[in-house]
């Protein structure tokens, strides 16, 4: 099925938006999104206000080894059929290319408290480092100290430490993709699923899905170089084929949670998703690919009069929910 309507006029809003104005340093990038982010995404989230979707708001400062404190913002439902005992926890990672986006972002923020409220779960996001400031493997670091603090503190989080989940958007699914491979090798914490959205696998470029650039008015001949521009800044000199860094190349990707791959038609990084899914499989993990027609990479917030964003987030929220 073609672009819904709402979202081709969105991209073009956006696109336009940001090839207006010229950036010369990562602030410049950064404050450039979130300008995105308020006016174009924010007006097609559907989320109610924050005053009245049921879901409290905390911020704690975690330790991690070797690097700064990350920041955790906690999404907790106030009340609920559910007992705060049997929640489940979900640690979430925001999208963002690994150089931009945030919590501060309020489709971000509008997103999480929907899902938190609708699933009755907890949601665990942290703020986690952007490069080229804090570059790889620092996010990881980050990542991996938030879910040894989140199994246990279960029970001030009012948690099942039995009923965690990871999951992350784009560039935050590819680190939680990564960090179920680390946890797998190293904490063995438990962890139920995994609910990986529009996830990058591979940051060598190889898998990405060329043919829908022309629906987004992009140039395809570009998508590659620019694909390794941005891995560039985040690795800072790390091997894009290591398994930390791009988790399609795992050489062994058994034994991890089961996995829920959503992927979008138009979307670039559609064949990533679509790759680590079947990869999964092949090595005995299971997962499930779930694919939404007329959806582009960044319209699954657009819950606001696009049918293809709610049906992705009731999705979202019955994984939660289990």
């Amino acid at each position: 099925m073609p672009i819904d309507p709402i979202i081709a006029d969105a991209e073009a809003r956006a696109i336009t938006l940001m090839s207006s104005i010229a950036v010369t340093s990562p602030t410049e990038q950064r404050a450039l999104a979130l300008r995105v982010d308020e006016e174009v995404v924010l007006p097609l989230v559907a989320s109610p206000p924050p005053t009245s979707v049921g879901v409290s708001v905390r911020v704690v400062s975690v330790p991690v080894a070797g690097r700064r404190p990350v920041s955790v913002h906690i999404y907790t439902p106030d009340d609920g059929e559910a007992s705060p005992d049997a929640r489940t926890g979900h640690l979430f990672f925001f999208g963002g290319a690994f150089r931009q986006g945030g919590l501060h972002f309020p489709s971000v923020d509008a997103i999480l408290r929907a899902r938190a409220a609708k699933a009755q779960a907890v949601i665990v996001a942290p703020q986690y480092a952007l490069a080229p400031e804090e570059p790889y493997p620092a996010a990881i670091e980050q990542a991996t100290a938030v879910l040894r603090w989140m199994a246990d503190s279960a029970a001030d989080l009012g948690i099942d430490p039995s009923a965690l989940s990871i999951g992350g958007m784009s560039a935050g699914g590819d680190i939680a993709a990564v960090l179920a491979l680390v946890n797998r090798d190293g904490d063995g914490i438990p962890i139920r699923r995994q609910i990986l959205e529009v996830p990058v696998a591979d940051l060598t470029g190889g898998h990405l899905t060329l043919d829908v650039a022309e629906h987004l008015g992009l140039d395809a001949d570009a998508m590659v170089p620019m694909m390794r521009e941005l891995a560039e800044n985040y690795l800072a000199g790390a091997d894009p084929l290591s398994p930390t860094v791009s988790p399609l190349f795992a050489p062994d990707l058994s034994g991890l949670p089961p996995a829920h791959v959503l992927v979008a038609e138009f979307d670039v990084f559609r064949g990533d998703g679509e790759a680590y899914a079947a990869a999964l499989q092949k090595h005995g993990t299971p997962s499930t690919l779930h694919r939404f027609a007329g959806m582009t990479h960044g319209s699954l917030a657009y819950t606001r009069g696009v049918d293809g964003a709610r049906e992705w987030e009731r999705t979202v929220v019955d994984l939660l929910r289990r």
